[in-house]
């Protein structure tokens, strides 16, 4: 299969979402974890954008649409499409409603980006961007990301066996084997478990997961604001999050890197350079470590 020539085909023609995806998979979320619920399977959402990009299409192409993937997956996963087209046509105006909810409540801002959930809509592993290897490299990816689920329903059986702090320690154990980024909205119950549990903030989970729903809201306001090209206010906000709240290293690269990219498209390249290398500082190897490596490189092939 000449990968390029799809994806060249794919963004030039208005190929229906469903049939660039191929049989097997459905925009319908509800109806999803219903099927995921009767037959004892975890659901597989695709954050994509259909018609705008490239690694998307890339994964639909290689991956997504393959029948080997299909016919395997869904033995574990319902699959779904959680589609953001810039065409105001490629998906109904009540299914945008619905993706935008779910944008929002799984905190993605950026594609592709893949979530896996059980059935009853609760997020236990999230991967990003494109990834090589074809269908057998992402089902062996996906296999390894459900293992977060196992441990993490061990740390939540054991977390209701127990009281106070100790409580508040296996619940944040149970949401961390999520994955550095899961998103706080779908676990709100847990995260006020954590709350009360740690009341005075002794173990500084409290703290920490205040911090986790601040930057959650934090991040569904980025975009809008990066569309509208309001960057001063993008950097001015994500300033005000660093002066109030104590975000862990993870959390803290995370929010440099969206800083930087902030204050390069105001034209700061220097303050934004100081922002990508504090980091990177924070580890080089980690997501936004080589996310921000990579703008390092941009400025300085700009010069």
């Amino acid at each position: 299969m000449d990968t390029r020539k799809i994806l060249s085909a794919l963004l030039t023609t208005a190929i229906p979402l469903l049939a660039q995806h191929g049989d097997g998979w459905t925009s319908d979320v509800p109806a999803a974890r219903a099927s995921a619920a009767e037959h004892g399977r975890d659901v597989l959402l695709v954050f994509t954008g259909s018609d705008w990009c490239s690694p998307c299409i890339r994964l639909a192409a290689e991956v997504w649409s393959r029948p080997e993937f299909v016919e395997a997956a869904r033995e574990r996963y319902e699959l779904v499409i959680v589609d953001n087209p810039r065409g105001e046509d490629v998906i109904s105006a009540e299914q945008r409603q619905a993706n935008d909810a779910l944008h929002a409540l799984f905190a993605v801002n950026s594609w592709p980006t893949v979530v896996l959930t059980d059935a009853e809509g609760r997020p236990f592993a999230r991967t990003k961007d494109y990834r090589a290897g074809g269908p057998a490299a992402w089902l062996e990816h996906l296999a390894e990301l459900q293992r977060n689920r196992a441990e993490r329903d061990r740390l939540f059986a054991a977390a209701a066996a127990v009281e106070g702090v100790e409580r508040a320690r296996l619940l944040d154990q149970g949401l961390r084997a999520c994955g550095d980024f899961i998103p706080t909205g779908p676990y709100a119950d847990v995260i006020d478990r954590i709350l009360a549990a740690d009341a005075d903030n002794e173990t500084g989970l409290a703290m920490r997961w205040r911090t986790r729903r601040a930057a959650d809201a934090l991040e569904n306001d980025l975009p809008a604001l990066g569309k509208s090209g309001r960057w001063a206010e993008l950097v001015a906000r994500i300033d005000e999050f660093l002066a109030r709240y104590e975000p862990d290293d993870v959390l803290r690269q995370k929010t440099l890197y969206w800083r930087g990219v902030g204050l390069a498209r105001t034209g700061d390249a220097e303050t934004a350079k100081a922002s990508f290398e504090a980091a990177v500082a924070l580890g080089a190897d980690a997501e936004y470590g080589r996310r921000s490596q990579a703008m390092l490189g941009r400025i300085n092939d700009r010069r």
